[in-house]
């Protein structure tokens, strides 16, 4: 080959070289955006999901004092229900002892 058909393969490999370099560095341009994208999603997703414990957890704390109410209330109509089953079991008494 001559000289010139050789700094011709040269000049068309570089030509080459450099349309690939500049569609790699597009490529990845690309791809960090994907990246970065993904990266801001991740961090909403896990602020979002911080939200939501703190959210359950709230909910897990009201529900858990209305538990502790309700059986406060419970435990008190029982003590009520005892009293008044005692006070029936008096007048009974009282009623069975006036029939005497």
């Amino acid at each position: 080959q001559s000289l010139e058909a050789w700094a011709a393969d040269a000049k068309q490999v570089e030509s080459q070289q450099a349309l690939q370099k500049k569609i790699f560095q597009e490529r990845c341009v690309e791809l960090q955006a994907k990246l970065d994208k993904s990266r801001v999603a991740y961090y909403e997703k896990g602020r979002e999901l911080q939200v939501v414990r703190i959210q359950h957890e709230e909910e897990r704390q009201q529900l858990q004092q209305q538990k502790d109410e309700a059986l406060r209330g419970h435990q008190s109509m029982e003590k009520e229900k005892r009293m008044l089953q005692e006070k029936v079991t008096d007048l009974e008494v009282q009623i069975a002892e006036s029939l005497l």
